[in-house]
């Protein structure tokens, strides 16, 4: 119920909050993700008698994306989303010097979002 709240007014918690708060619901996500591929897998392996077919090969990719998605990427975008959000740009002599740091620290952030959205774009794919 508050992630439906939050969702409807962002606005109410800044951006960075509200980030914040959807990144925490990812783990969760993925999980679901694995677990229900690993289910849906053991039922079709199950009812075909044991052999990998092609919907069971498609089933453990996806498996395979989830744990990327879940072990790798979203370890490495927790802590860039937060270094973006919590950069404070240092005082230099113009005002592109003290952006500099908040703009590689967003696209950090938004190259590992990118890949990780395009792995779980897959996952659904397969």
């Amino acid at each position: 119920k508050m992630f439906n709240v939050c969702k409807s007014h962002p606005d109410w918690l800044g951006k960075e909050a509200f980030s914040t708060l959807q990144a925490a619901c990812f783990p969760e996500y993925f999980a679901l993700q694995i677990a229900s591929c690993l289910v849906a897998l053991g039922g079709h392996l199950g009812a075909a008698g044991g052999g990998m077919d092609l919907p069971a090969i498609a089933m453990s990719i996806a498996i395979l994306f989830g744990l990327v998605n879940i072990l790798v990427l979203g370890p490495i975008m927790m802590p860039r989303m937060l270094a973006m959000y919590n950069e404070n740009p240092p005082s230099g002599n113009g005002a592109g010097e003290a952006l500099l740091p908040a703009a590689q620290a967003r696209k950090k952030f938004i190259v590992v979002h990118a890949i990780s959205m395009s792995i779980n774009l897959l996952a659904l794919i397969a």
